[in-house]
């Protein structure tokens, strides 16, 4: 192209427009100089860059890798594959199912607001029974027993309340990150098994405290012969009760929870 700006041919081309007049020789030389530059600023950005090929370049190319998804096969020494495959629970890859997480977690939920129900409760209770007295030494070992047990009560109910909030909260979380974070929502439910187990026991813990602190105080509240006939009632209720809910504990355990 700058061979072509210097040939014979375009210079007579330029002077035979140049002989009419002064003034469009002058013109016609800027028009020279002018494209002269033109000419060369193209050459410049037109010239491809040592080692490139326009007609090799394109989008990396992605290749599947055993167990892990995608790879970039452009810069795969440098370049880790993203692991878009998951080790479940159930079986070696399968779906996470998010449904059915979902309400996995909102089972473990509802501990969390059965222990705060009995933590109220028994606070009540505890706020509203006299457990000591000037005249009876049994009233004051009862008394005694009775704050035992509410103590229990309350910290283990707020120790399941707590634990049951955190672990569905910190869950959820790490499944709003989607696909990626699949791997650490199951990671997560494994790390804490643990204190699922101590969240459960501690929500048992707080019902039968609460139970047996109900029925300390029937006896601290009334005096006489009506005490011995409302604790004595009372005690039935609460046997049956503490019963039925190990009864039900062993069914969910031989059905639901069988391995």
């Amino acid at each position: 192209r700058i061979n072509f700006c210097h040939s014979t041919t375009f210079n007579y081309f330029i002077y035979a427009m140049s002989i009419k007049s002064k003034f469009c020789f002058k013109t016609a030389t800027c028009m020279t100089r002018y494209m002269k530059l033109v000419f060369v600023v193209g050459l410049m950005f037109s010239i491809p860059a040592k080692g490139f090929s326009p007609s090799v370049r394109s989008a990396p190319m992605l290749r599947k890798t055993s167990g892990l998804g995608l790879q970039n096969t452009s810069n795969s020494s440098t370049r880790r594959p993203v692991p878009v495959r998951l080790a479940m629970s159930a079986g070696q890859g399968a779906a996470l199912n998010i449904a059915a997480e979902k309400v996995k977690l909102d089972s473990i939920g509802e501990y969390r607001v059965v222990a705060t129900l009995v933590m109220n409760l028994c606070l009540n209770l505890y706020g509203s029974t006299k457990s000591q007295s000037n005249d009876s030494k049994v009233d004051n070992i009862l008394g005694l027993i009775f704050t035992v047990f509410c103590i229990s009560s309350i910290i283990s109910g707020a120790y399941t309340s707590i634990v049951f909030t955190l672990l569905p909260l910190y869950s959820r979380t790490a499944l709003g990150f989607g696909k990626v974070g699949h791997s650490k929502y199951l990671a997560f439910f494994e790390a804490t098994k643990e204190f699922r187990v101590q969240g459960f026991r501690s929500f048992l813990l707080s019902t039968f405290s609460f139970l047996i602190s109900f029925l300390l105080s029937m006896f601290l509240r009334l005096q006489g012969r009506p005490r011995y006939i409302a604790t004595m009632l009372t005690g039935i209720g609460v046997g049956v009760a503490g019963s039925k809910i190990k009864e039900v504990l062993n069914i969910a355990t031989s059905i639901i929870f069988i391995r």
